[in-house]
């Protein structure tokens, strides 16, 4: 027995040391490309206040374009990570491409939607001299989709070859270049015309122009796509060969977004009631944000050793697989559940003065830690059904919960309806509490069907 424990205790820290090898890069990654939004935000303020709610409008109508784009090719990676396990390279190359010119066809469509949709921003009400620069924003952004469609396939190429140290370095260089390029169209510094939010998005089409240089470079040079050239990758598929793919992607593009979409609306429910609950709710949602970077980071590494262990051996050793990263996961997110309720009580007062806003935070905090342990297994799970190529059902599970169940009860409770004692901001998040613990037990089974029986797959 004893002999058994010491043999299974080195295997488990070799296994956790591979998981955040892999995973802790793609957080990292994630949390530069998310601080490009933030950049763009803080430097269009030098420009003026016209040109910060330009940029909200312009870059929330980008951002779903974008969300969808993610999920299409997230499935990628654990779909290379199979592969590679399986040693058939001839058809990683061959997927390598297919997924490029998905994501290239998918971001030229959505950049024509947005492009058509441009004169939807004048109808919103907004003050004309902030509807014609968000127009202009939307206007210029648009030809960075096509780009970031490719980038995004790239990215999950490399990812699935355990690559993530490569798209991390990345991710930091091309955060690093925004940032400078926003400071230089922006503002109008070092003699340059002043562009205001139509400068972050020509910063955008650079750095993403940038990215695809940099991780196509990659892609062709690693040693094991010996038949990948960049001629072959520049040569169109058929469509019917996008077929299989786009299948996969579709539903976990749209569950991605439809996720999203949920926790955007919420701030629509708390805007109707008031500015220091509008304020609590935005601060609790960034609080809680800043938290969710590692579990995606981790389950997304989850999904490429899912894949890669269907690939070896046909799945066998799966279930230990997704049960020590879960472990992880959730120790993670206990202690992150802990930090964030300490992080709020200690750090708070000190950012923001608001005595009714606080109150409010104060209020709802602890409900916001323990969202945190629900909302970390919900994702993770749902990234690691990805691995197993198992994306419809997750999609289906996002629709149903967060959109039947959470989005109503959230409106229901925060307007007093069924619990008068919980209305307000407090109704809001149990309603989204009660719509991430539902995904969760819901993509859990899921997970347990698939890892105790991988011949499902």
């Amino acid at each position: 027995m004893k002999h058994i424990s010491s043999q299974s205790r080195p295997d488990t820290q070799a296994s956790a040391r591979r998981l955040w090898r892999i995973g802790l890069p793609i957080a990292v990654g994630m949390g530069a490309t998310i601080g490009l939004g933030v950049t763009d935000t803080l430097v269009a303020g030098l420009a003026g206040a016209d040109a910060i709610a330009a940029l909200a409008i312009g870059a929330n109508v980008f951002i779903v374009a974008v969300m969808l784009l993610v999920g299409l090719s997230s499935v990628v990676a654990p779909r290379i990570s199979r592969l590679a396990g399986a040693g058939r390279f001839p058809e990683v190359v061959r997927d390598c491409r297919r997924s490029a010119w998905l994501g290239f066809y998918s971001g030229l469509l959505l950049s024509l939607v947005l492009w058509l949709a441009r004169p939807v921003i004048f109808q919103l009400g907004l003050v004309d001299a902030v509807a014609a620069l968000a127009a202009s924003y939307v206007s210029v952004v648009v030809f960075a989709l096509p780009l970031l469609g490719l980038c995004s396939a790239l990215r999950n190429v490399l990812d699935g070859l355990h690559r993530t140290a490569t798209t991390m370095r990345v991710s930091l260089l091309v955060f690093v270049a925004n940032a400078l390029l926003d400071l230089l169209l922006v503002p109008g510094w070092g003699g340059l015309p002043a562009m205001g939010p139509v400068g972050c998005a020509w910063a955008t089409v650079a750095v993403s122009g940038l990215q695809c240089v940099l991780l196509l470079r990659a892609v062709l040079a690693d040693p094991r796509l010996t038949g990948l050239d960049l001629r072959g990758l520049c040569r169109p598929p058929r469509f019917a060969e996008l077929g299989a793919l786009a299948a996969l992607g579709l539903p976990a593009a749209f569950a991605l977004t439809l996720e999203e979409g949920f926790f955007s609306a919420t701030v629509w429910l708390a805007a109707p009631l008031g500015t220091a609950v509008l304020a609590a709710h935005q601060l609790l949602l960034s609080l809680t944000m800043m938290f969710l970077t590692l579990p995606i980071g981790l389950g997304q590494a989850g999904a490429i050793l899912v894949g890669e262990a269907l690939g070896r051996d046909g799945g066998r050793a799966t279930g230990l697989v997704v049960r020590r990263i879960l472990r992880q996961v959730m120790l993670i997110m206990s202690v992150s559940a802990a930090l964030a309720a300490m992080t709020g009580l200690w750090l708070l007062p000190v950012y923001n003065d608001d005595v009714a806003v606080n109150a409010l935070v104060f209020s709802v905090l602890p409900l916001c830690a323990v969202q945190l342990l629900a909302d970390g297994f919900q994702i993770t799970s749902g990234i690691i059904l990805k691995g197993y190529q198992d994306t419809l059902r997750p999609g289906l599970h996002v629709m149903v919960a967060c959109w039947l169940v959470g989005f109503p009860l959230a409106w229901l409770l925060s307007r007093g309806t069924l619990l008068p004692a919980v209305d307000g901001l407090p109704g809001i998040w149990i309603g989204m509490f009660l719509a991430v613990s539902l995904v969760a037990a819901l993509n859990g089974q899921r997970l347990y069907a698939f890892s105790h029986d991988p011949g499902t797959v």
